[in-house]
């Protein structure tokens, strides 16, 4: 075979193969398919560059120049998700939140899958992101529950708010869905983070005691000259 058609064929299983891998690519990460729809490359980019968490317009607990962040990905309306609101969070607010030296970060922890299907979960997550939009003062007290969130809306006559934005909030839900396969996170959940602004972050996976908690953010008071 004469060397040239050799060299068409690799070229075409070479274009054929990146085509396989970006519709794969466009099918588990809904926030790329999002930056490419509104042309926000910058955006893109970052989103390979910098692994971090986003947390940007993010349910948010404590001060927001607290240096030390505490970001956690959890799942709507579980029971594990109630035990760390309940159990966990509590014990965080009172040695580091409420005195100025944490802050607390509320994730989406939802699959691709669970995205895609638009059940429970995901319309779960989607009304949770408009209580924080829109009653940001009564989110943490919903442990976690869209349910809960639907039902206040539906109580204080806000229906109509609560329609109008969920269609904003889906850009920060595909977000928190990529992260959540792009961070290595399927199959767990709750995942935290514990960093510095967000960067340089310890993760630590499931309900972990308060002592190792208390450990974690040690390293980075230490780094701050705690």
């Amino acid at each position: 075979m004469r060397p040239y058609i050799v060299l068409g064929l690799i070229c075409c299983i070479l274009l054929l193969s990146g085509g396989i891998a970006y519709t794969l690519e466009l099918e588990r990460k809904p926030v790329v398919q999002h930056h490419l729809a509104t042309g926000n490359t910058k955006a893109l980019l970052q989103f390979y560059a910098q692994p971090e968490p986003q947390l940007a317009g993010r349910p948010l607990l404590g001060q927001a120049t607290a240096p030390i962040t505490i970001i956690a990905y959890l799942e709507p309306g579980t029971a594990t998700t109630q035990q760390f609101l309940t159990e966990t969070l509590p014990q965080l607010e009172a040695a580091y939140i409420t005195p100025g030296r944490a802050r607390f970060y509320y994730k989406q922890y939802l699959t691709n899958d669970a995205y895609t299907a638009a059940g429970d979960a995901y319309q779960q997550a989607r009304t949770l992101l408009c209580a924080w939009q829109l009653v940001p003062g009564s989110f943490f007290a919903l442990q976690g529950s869209g349910d809960e969130a639907l039902k206040m809306f539906t109580d204080h006559g806000q229906v109509a708010a609560l329609d109008a934005c969920l269609a904003a909030a889906e850009p920060m839900l595909s977000q928190d869905v990529s992260e959540v396969e792009h961070l290595g996170m399927i199959g767990i959940a709750p995942r935290l983070y514990i960093g510095i602004d967000g960067k340089d972050a310890t993760s630590v996976d499931g309900i972990p005691s308060f002592a190792i908690l208390q450990q974690t953010i040690r390293q980075y008071e230490v780094q701050l000259g705690e």
